[in-house]
């Protein structure tokens, strides 16, 4: 779902205004006409929030993450390594890049709408 995407962005882009990352995202996702049960959805919010911890995200301190560790957020990361090392990744389907970071055993569930927003607008930190 783009609105994950969006989300994301909007809270990369604020995270100034922000003492934790968690916070930004659920106050961003809170600004949007959605559901609720879409607002508090934890995968693409912990896919978010594990790019931050890794620092991947462009001007955003690790230390503004408080949240613990997360599948999600490995996901994630390892979206984004594939994505340096190819950057094709990024238009292929959705589904065939989700198998080739966790296989079959875990259904995709918007983590890469965030990293691909976030790669797209040049928000993640190509090199450490």
């Amino acid at each position: 779902m783009k609105i994950y995407g969006d989300i994301a962005v909007k809270a990369a882009e604020s995270y100034s205004k922000y003492e934790d990352m968690e916070q930004a995202w659920t106050e961003i996702a809170a600004s949007f006409p959605i559901k609720e049960s879409i607002r508090k959805k934890g995968c693409p919010k912990n896919a978010f929030l594990g790019l931050c911890r890794a620092g991947l995200v462009k001007g955003i301190n690790p230390e503004k993450v408080k949240t613990k560790h997360s599948k999600n957020g490995e996901y994630a990361v390892a979206a984004v390594s594939l994505l340096k090392n190819d950057p094709e990744w990024a238009n292929q389907k959705k589904s065939v890049f989700w198998r080739e970071i966790v296989g079959n055993e875990k259904k995709y569930n918007s983590q890469l709408h965030v990293v691909l927003a976030l790669w797209e607008k040049g928000l993640i930190i190509l090199y450490i």
